[in-house]
């Protein structure tokens, strides 16, 4: 399994290559009047205007920091219709692309309450490196924007 691996605050992350359609240096978005503070514009992504999420509030509570590392991840998200809808989200230090052997992964979702934006997690040299399938981490704050809106 192939992932790209970044930090939120001092937490190690990663997101498998399966969702990436491409990872780009931090752009600037557009504001839009939404009452979640996850949602921070949009970005103007080859032409085309998608939803710019902030992970690092949406997992932390904390906006992402504008660093050189700082990028956005253009994912593929499946939307209600069964279409792929492409949206970036925000997240530091996004500078490596690790192998990792899928069978030596735990998925703690299934273990613990309230992890369900956690797929799998690994550990290497570095410590814990958590999985996040976006999904899971966007189902939940996407569904609650929706009511408010």
């Amino acid at each position: 399994m192939q992932l790209v691996t970044f930090n939120i605050g001092n937490t190690r992350y990663a997101i498998d290559t399966q969702w990436i359609m491409e990872v780009i240096p931090f752009i600037a978005t557009a504001k839009l009047a939404c009452p979640q503070k996850f949602i921070v514009g949009t970005a103007n992504y080859r032409g085309t205007p998608i939803p710019v999420i902030d992970l690092g509030i949406i997992l932390e509570d904390k906006p992402s920091r504008l660093r050189m590392s700082t990028r956005m991840l253009v994912i593929k998200y499946p939307g209600n219709n069964g279409e792929i809808l492409p949206l970036a989200l925000i997240v530091e230090r996004a500078t490596n692309i690790i192998s990792v052997d899928a069978e030596f992964a735990t998925d703690l979702a299934d273990t613990l309450d309230n992890v369900e934006f956690l797929g799998k997690t690994i550990h290497d040299d570095d410590g814990m490196l958590q999985i996040i399938d976006p999904t899971r981490a966007l189902k939940k704050s996407l569904s609650l924007a929706m009511e408010v809106s």
